[in-house]
């Protein structure tokens, strides 16, 4: 797959501390799905900062604001969708459906779509170690550049 020319995207479906786009997954308030992303990566990789963290990742939420495809998310991007309500809404929006299918690569219309579980704390799939680490895992790699 072809490198992206922007960084990742994470994607959520809406921020309910705060109504500003450029607040949407960030590492604050503690316990918010933005904290837990930054953790499964620090977990992982201890030395990354919550600023390292959103700095590295363009972060939006699909219906907090205007969303669209091609601007927020063009050919040749990693898209990482957080949970299935908000695979369940991008699939109004692509030609072809995004499988429910976690980590694995899929491209649809010329992005890279890659699921996880949401981290907004009501999944149980992050209590497994092994969920943990994977995630972890992946969002060090797309942190590092490495997609």
């Amino acid at each position: 797959m072809a490198k992206p020319k922007t960084s990742p995207l994470l994607l959520g479906l809406t921020n309910p501390h705060s109504d500003r786009p450029i607040d949407a997954l960030c590492a604050t308030p503690i316990r918010s799905a933005g904290w837990r992303l930054w953790r499964l990566i620090k977990d992982v990789a201890p030395t990354i900062s919550s600023v390292d963290y959103e700095r590295s990742f363009r972060r939006r939420n699909i219906l907090d604001h205007p969303f669209e495809l091609r601007l927020h998310a063009p050919v040749g991007t990693t898209v990482v969708v957080l949970g299935d309500e908000v695979r369940a809404e991008l699939n109004h929006r692509l030609s072809r459906k995004i499988e429910k299918v976690l980590i694995h690569p899929q491209l649809v219309d010329g992005v890279i779509w890659r699921l996880i579980p949401h981290t907004s704390g009501r999944t149980l799939l992050y209590n497994d170690p092994t969920v943990r680490a994977l995630v972890g895992l992946l969002l060090l790699d797309l942190y590092q550049g490495r997609y």
